[in-house]
Formats: structure tokens, sequence, C-alpha cells
């Protein structure tokens, strides 16, 4: 932080960002790799964890974001 001068703001951004990339393309592969081995998205309990962690990512950086400003 201090070498790049980066604030704390764009710190926690950019690894929440980053967090949210690595979420969405692993929920993808899993998708993929579901559908070519012929299973249902929903009968494997992970599946319907990522259903709901994908939204919940993108609502709590857009949350984090606005109390992190304060």
């Amino acid at each position: 932080l201090l070498k790049y001068k980066f604030s704390t703001q764009r710190a926690v951004g950019t690894s929440v960002f980053i967090v949210f990339v690595s979420t969405v393309f692993s929920a993808i592969t899993h998708i993929v790799i579901m559908q070519i081995s012929g299973e249902s998205f929903f009968t494997i309990p992970v599946m319907s964890v990522i259903v709901w962690m994908v939204p919940g990512a993108m609502f709590g950086a857009q949350i984090g974001s606005k109390i992190s400003a304060r």
C-alpha cells in the first residue's frame, strides 16, 4: 500500500473484485464439468451454495465499499 501509494479503499476494492472474479470462474468451471459428466445442476449440494455465493459477493462488494468510504 505504501510503496505504490494505494489508498486503503482502492486496495479493498481490488481485493473484493479479485475474489468476485475467482468465484464466478470457479462456478462456471464446475457447471461445465457437471454438464460434461451428465450430472444435474441442483443435485449436488455444493452447486446450491454457489448459486447463492455469486450474488452474495456482488451485493457484499457494494455494501463493503459504501461502509469503507465512511
